[in-house]
């Protein structure tokens, strides 16, 4: 690592490619999660496909991922789950329906297309 910000990169993206994500769409709202040693970028082919069937969407980037293993090791697992909550809130003082609370079957489905789409052996798990 060079100490530049810029420079350094998670799985092969630019800092630039790791930061958080946001299309305000229609009224049902999902915040997306990336996995621990993931990113944003992971998630922001599905985002583009919910927001492109008028979900309002939050890609989350958790506090101290995507920028340097310092930032990482200097938080918790609460500062990542207040990463998470801080977009739920953002979405649902905006008035928008969090798909944790509401109408969880139509995301799952939105999802559940994207990922055949994606992968036509994908089944959903009954």
């Amino acid at each position: 690592m060079t100490g530049l910000p810029g420079s350094y990169a998670v799985r092969g993206a630019r800092i630039d490619q790791v930061q958080p994500f946001a299309f305000d769409r229609g009224p049902i709202g999902c915040v997306l999660l990336h996995g621990f040693t993931a990113a944003p970028k992971e998630m922001r082919p599905l985002g583009d496909y919910l927001a492109a069937r008028n979900y309002t969407v939050r890609g989350v980037r958790y506090a101290g991922h995507g920028t340097s293993p310092q930032d990482l090791a200097r938080t918790t697992q609460r500062d990542w789950a207040a990463s998470a909550d801080k977009q739920q809130l953002t979405l649902e003082r905006g008035g928008h329906i969090v798909t944790e609370d509401y109408d969880k079957e139509i995301a799952f489905a939105a999802i559940e297309r994207f990922l055949q789409q994606r992968s036509p052996n994908v089944k959903r798990r009954t």
